[in-house]
């Protein structure tokens, strides 16, 4: 009995080969993986640095991968086949090589990207770099790694980088939106003047920590609510913007307003005032022990005289707590010591009008 021109002992013969030349790759595989992470794994304890601890573990089973892929070639080789098959199984083969190598690649700069954002703009903090670096990032060396694949099968590129580049002028003009977020988000990573972690304010009514800033939108958490606004690159770019905290200040610095009568005696309202802001910086949470407030008078208003006291939170999210307390304090001190926060007052006066006397005259019907 045949099979394909051969005998059916000649294909068990052949299949035991092709199972005998998997088993070794696989086997290869695993000491190969074993020793190459071994040796990678003492060389990453001798630095402190942690980029190299997070590449071990990125390429951890690649050469099982590699050797697999070597032992499937091998059978291919050498099995009865047909020539034509034998050709797809080969290509398909260089496909998932320039694949598995283009992902490793991938992982590899992704990880040095993490690894240069946090030395370089982070402090020292575990902070991720945005998306959107490390999205292009991707994209780039996967378009170039399939053109590679591409041209490694036989398949010519270059006509369909021309028709991409003839479809690119519709695309863009169809897509202007998304690309002028796309390279507002570009020159938001280059100016680092924000970056994830800072807490910030757009056109006064958005506000709160950056989280990310992503393809074609920023992500913003509000602290007490923990909503997140998603927020437009481009409006992000063109709109004033203030930053309130760097996460790499050691606190910052906030006033309260408050408005007293003018027949206050402002001396005394100003060590009341600074007391209570001393108390609360020693004993409240998230307020900075060490920093000492001031008082600064800066209007005289409709109804009062208006003070600022300035006072100073770990970070910015605790601002609202500390301002609520602070409030609080002041609202019952001020009721102790006697002084006066005033309102706006109006005064009505009412007069009594006489109604006109108008004397109405019928007509006689002519």
């Amino acid at each position: 009995m045949e099979l394909l021109g051969l005998s059916i002992q000649v294909w068990i013969v052949q299949l035991s080969l092709a199972l005998l030349v998997l088993a070794a790759a696989f086997v290869v595989g695993q000491i190969l993986n074993r020793l190459v992470m071994n040796w990678l794994t003492r060389l990453a304890q001798r630095t402190t640095w942690i980029f190299d601890d997070l590449l071990v573990s990125t390429i951890r089973g690649v050469p099982i991968s590699l050797t697999m892929m070597l032992g499937i070639y091998v059978v291919l080789a050498i099995m009865p086949i047909d020539p034509v098959l034998r050709v797809i199984g080969e290509k398909s083969l260089t496909i998932i090589l320039g694949f598995t190598l283009t992902l490793v690649l991938s992982r590899v700069m992704t990880l040095a990207i993490n690894a240069y954002y946090n030395i370089s703009f982070s402090k020292g903090r575990s902070l991720p770099p945005p998306a959107l670096l490390s999205n292009v990032l991707r994209s780039v060396i996967f378009l170039f790694g399939g053109i590679i694949v591409l041209e490694s099968i036989g398949v010519p590129v270059g006509p369909a980088l021309a028709a991409l580049g003839v479809a690119g002028l519709a695309v863009s003009l169809a897509l202007q939106d998304t690309l002028s977020n796309i390279f507002a988000g570009g020159q938001l990573i280059i100016a680092q003047q924000i970056q994830p972690g800072h807490y910030i304010r757009v056109d006064d009514n958005v506000e709160g920590y950056l989280e990310d800033i992503n393809w074609r939108s920023s992500q913003i958490r509000q602290v007490l609510t923990n909503n997140t606004y998603i927020v437009p690159n481009s409006r992000i770019l063109n709109a004033i913007t203030l930053k309130l905290h760097d996460r790499d200040q050691a606190g910052t610095c906030f006033p309260v307003e408050v408005g007293v009568g003018y027949a206050s005696d402002l001396g005394h309202v100003e060590r009341v005032v600074l007391d209570e802001a001393q108390q609360l910086q020693t004993d409240l949470d998230g307020a900075e022990s060490g920093f000492l407030p001031f008082v600064r008078f800066y209007e005289f208003g409709d109804s009062s005289i208006n003070l600022r006291v300035f006072i100073r939170a770990t970070t910015y999210g605790n601002a609202a707590a500390m301002r609520h307390e602070l409030i609080k304090r002041l609202h019952r001190r001020f009721d102790q010591e006697g002084i006066e926060i005033p309102f706006p007052q109006r005064t009505v006066y009412m007069r009594q009008e006489i109604p006109d006397q108008r004397v109405y005259r019928k007509r006689d019907a002519g």
